[in-house]
């Protein structure tokens, strides 16, 4: 089931809240960053931001592709650091930064 996408894994015991750089870099709760994933991506605040800007609003990321695809586009991937308790998917927030600009052009929560 690798690379499904839009597949919420968190259940209705993580209740989605508004982004706070403050809690993402020093969450209360192993669950925190989790609940705030739905309002990174539907928010839309992390489009057009530079990759430096990225960082210092959530740290460094996860796993970065350096690998650029054909038109210099590359992706950051970020964990919540939790998964729910028996739930065997992963979630991942995905930003992809634009070749061409330097700056994030897609946000998506991914769940595999």
């Amino acid at each position: 089931m690798s690379g499904v996408l839009g597949l919420r894994a968190r259940g209705p015991e993580v209740t989605d809240i508004p982004f706070d750089s403050a809690l993402w870099h020093n969450p209360p709760a192993p669950t925190t960053r989790l609940a705030m994933l739905n309002d990174l991506v539907k928010s839309g605040r992390l489009i057009g931001r530079t990759e430096v800007e990225v960082r210092a609003l959530l740290g460094s990321p996860q796993n970065h592709v350096n690998a650029a695809d054909s038109a210099g586009n590359f992706t950051l991937w970020y964990s919540p650091g939790v998964r729910r308790a028996g739930n065997w998917l992963n979630t991942f927030l995905r930003i992809r930064i634009d070749g061409a600009t330097g700056r994030v052009s897609e946000v998506h929560e991914v769940t595999d």
